[in-house]
């Protein structure tokens, strides 16, 4: 099993009820304190964050536990009432908030499918309005768009690997941003 499918898993046990109760709470963050080599890799880094702010003040609420339990799920794409395909509940996680979005003389990477057209038509709708886009998830990249539709082992393809390189980027302080497709579509 591959580093990501580690977190993938476990985060999938504690999803696959639908409840998070003090005790999952308290193993996934003994889970990650464990395992110290994933804990700065997605999805691991995402969930390390919602722990600290969750267990600051050492109580958790039903209000912390719901949003912990919303990251998982979207994470792991799970939802008790879902078909083989997720409609922006595992990639709307990913985007960063955004005031503006600028195309032109920007460049994008897309990942995902998404709801707009299939990826050449995404792909030239933003060449014609002056982006530049790349294949690969790189230090030019100054967004990273994620497509609205995602399947149910999307974290194990390569969309979910370019995320990971997005975030691993950022955090070590590269400018790109993380957009979904509905904000893209906003602006």
């Amino acid at each position: 099993m591959g580093k990501i499918d580690e977190p993938i898993g476990f985060l999938t046990g504690v999803a696959s009820d639908g409840v998070l109760n003090d005790q999952e709470v308290d193993g996934l963050s003994g889970w990650l304190n464990r395992n110290e080599t994933i804990r700065e890799k997605w999805p691991a880094s995402v969930i390390v964050n919602r722990l600290n702010n969750v267990l600051e003040d050492c109580i958790i609420t039903d209000e912390e536990r719901h949003d912990l339990m919303v990251t998982v799920n979207q994470i792991t794409g799970n939802d008790n009432s879902a078909s083989d395909v997720s409609y922006e509940s595992s990639t709307e996680v990913w985007g960063d908030e955004v005031d503006d979005i600028k195309v032109a003389g920007s460049t994008f990477c897309l990942t995902g499918e998404f709801v707009s057209g299939d990826r050449n038509t995404v792909d030239t709708n933003l060449r014609l309005r002056g982006a530049e886009t790349s294949p690969y998830v790189n230090k030019n990249v100054d967004y990273l768009e994620i497509g609205t539709l995602a399947s149910r082992d999307w974290l194990s393809t390569a969309h979910g690997r370019k995320i990971e390189k997005a975030l691993l980027f950022k955090r070590k302080g590269v400018d790109i941003t993380c957009i979904t497709e509905r904000n893209l579509l906003r602006f």
